[in-house]
C-alpha cells in the first residue's frame, strides 16, 4: 500500500515492499510552504506505508484469501531529523515522535480468472499524528515551542486491487482519499484524491532473499485549506503527475527467521498541473536500509535510517526558492504489533 500521494515521502513498516511516498509521500511517504497557490506538500516527516511481499511475522500480512481477512496494525516510531525544514540554507535537526494505526480488510482471492491467475483486492483505513521538537536527541537539536507548528494528523482511505499477469509481473490499481489536519484545532488542512496504477516483479536472489522491482505513476487532485506558514510543509502538495522507479530487496537472517533486513531506494519525478504551477518538476532520490526483528508473532522491532535528494527545475526554484532543493537524513527506532483474523 502506498500513501501520501502527492504529499510527502518516507516509509513505515506496515503494510508489501513498495515505493517510498505517499501519501499520501514519501513515500509519510510519504512533503516548505508555499505562498498563495503554491502550498504544495505533506508536512515534514510524513511517511509512506510500506508493505512487506512476504510477513516478517505469520500476522503481519495474510497471502491466502478464500475468505475475508482482518488485519490490525499499531506502530510508534521515533526518528531525528537533520533538516526538518527541508532547506538548502538553514539546516537544522530535530526530533519527531509518529504514532500509527492500520485497519485493513482483505477480500477473498479470485484464482484463475480469464485475464490472470489471481487477483487479490483490499480495503485499508490509516490514521497517523506526528509531533515534533518535545526531546532532545542531538544537543543542536531544536525544541522550540514553534515546532509545534508542525504536528500533524493524517488520514487516508484506501482501495486496491493486485493481479498476477501471466508473465509473472503485477499489475495494481488503487484510488486513495488522503487528508491533513492540525489536530490542535481539528482544522482541515489539505485533502487529495489520488488514483494510481503500478507494475512489479519479484525476483528470488541470495537465496531466500526477494527483490521487489516496481514501475508506479499516480495522479493527485488536491485542495489546500489553509495556507500554513511553516517551513517543511506543504513542499509537494498542487495537483501532480509522480512517476516513480523503486527496488526493495527482503532478506531474512539466520535460521530463526526473525530478524529481516529490508534495504530500498526509488527515484521519482513529480509534474505539477495546475495553472500557476504548470512547468514545475521536482526530483526526489530516496534510499533507505531497514531492520525488521520479530520478537514475538504479534510484536516487532524496527531500526531504520533514510536519505533523501531533492532537486527542482527553474520553475521550482522560482516558486519555492530555499525549499525548492535539500537533502536530509532521518534516522530512529519503532515498535510495532500485528494481528489478523
Amino acid at each position: 500500500m502506498a500513501l501520501l500521494s502527492g504529499c510527502g515521502i518516507g516509509i513505515t513498516p506496515f503494510g508489501k515492499l513498495a515505493s517510498p511516498a505517499n501519501p499520501f509521500p514519501e513515500e509519510v511517504q510519504a512533503s516548505p510552504p508555499e505562498q498563495d497557490a503554491e502550498v504544495s506538500s505533506a508536512p515534514t516527516g510524513v511517511q509512506e506505508v510500506v508493505e512487506l511481499e512476504k510477513p516478517l511475522s505469520g500476522e503481519l500480512l495474510t497471502e491466502e484469501a478464500d475468505k475475508f481477512h482482518w488485519v490490525f496494525q499499531t506502530d510508534v516510531r521515533a526518528y531525528r531529523s537533520s533538516n526538518f525544514a527541508r532547506s538548502n540554507t538553514t539546516e537544522d535537526g530535530a526530533a519527531a515522535t509518529e504514532y500509527t494505526a492500520v485497519g485493513r480488510l482483505i477480500f477473498p482471492k479470485i484464482q484463475d480468472a480469464p485475464l490472470f491467475s489471481t487477483l487479490s483486492s483490499s480495503l485499508t483505513l490509516l490514521g497517523q499524528r506526528a509531533y515534533f521538537g518535545q526531546y532532545a536527541i542531538d544537543s543542536s537539536d531544536s525544541t522550540d515551542i514553534s515546532l509545534k507548528a508542525l504536528d500533524y494528523e493524517f488520514r487516508s482511505v484506501m482501495l486496491d486491487a493486485e493481479t498476477t499477469l501471466a508473465s509473472d509481473w503485477i499489475l495494481a490499481l488503487s484510488i486513495g482519499y488522503h487528508e491533513l489536519l492540525n489536530f490542535r484545532g481539528y482544522e482541515k488542512l489539505y485533502h487529495a484524491v489520488a488514483p494510481s496504477v503500478s507494475f512489479g516483479r519479484d525476483y528470488p536472489v541470495a537465496g531466500d532473499g526477494i527483490l521487489n522491482l516496481k514501475v508506479s505513476a499516480d495522479y493527485a487532485l488536491t485542495k489546500t485549506y489553509s495556507q500554513y506558514e511553516v517551513p517543511g510543509v506543504f513542499d509537494d502538495a498542487g495537483d501532480n503527475l509522480r512517476t516513480s522507479l523503486n527496488l526493495t530487496l527482503a532478506k531474512s537472517l539466520g535460521s530463526s527467521g526473525r530478524l529481516y533486513l529490508t534495504p530500498s531506494a526509488s527515484l521519482m519525478r513529480t509534474v505539477y498541473t495546475k495553472p500557476d504551477s504548470i512547468g514545475r518538476v521536482d526530483y526526489l532520490v530516496y534510499a533507505e536500509f531497514a531492520a525488521f526483528y520479530r520478537v514475538m508473532p504479534w510484536l516487532y522491532l524496527r531500526a531504520f535510517g533514510n536519505y533523501q535528494d531533492k532537486t527542482g527545475n527553474d520553475k521550482a526554484m522560482t516558486l519555492l526558492e530555499d525549499y525548492a532543493e535539500y537533502e536530509n537524513w532521518d534516522a530512529g527506532l519503532g515498535l510495532g504489533a500485528s494481528i489478523s483474523f
